[in-house]
């Protein structure tokens, strides 16, 4: 019952014919015609610098965070070997 629904030709062949036959129409629909020359048109390059800033300032703000995270670690930890050598 398997052998009437089995293939005897491989999927890929199906594919190699379907895309040779529609080319220009497979190409048309999956590549946009606007390329990164005409989108940088549309957007102005003050956008993309206030984008730029706006994540080099989470990114600065973020890494303050980190940094005091680690001093008061530190301080930690050093305060609890004074601690053990002063007893």
């Amino acid at each position: 019952m398997l052998a009437l629904f089995r293939a005897t030709v491989p999927w890929s062949a199906f594919e190699r014919s379907f895309y040779a036959a529609n080319r220009e129409e497979i190409k048309e629909e999956l590549l946009p015609e606007e390329t990164f020359a005409n989108l940088m048109e549309d957007f102005p390059i003050e956008t993309c610098l206030r984008r730029i800033s706006a994540v080099l300032h989470v990114e600065r703000s973020g890494r303050a965070k980190l940094e005091e995270r680690v001093r008061l670690m530190e301080e930690n930890t050093l305060g609890k070997d004074v601690s053990n050598e002063m007893v």
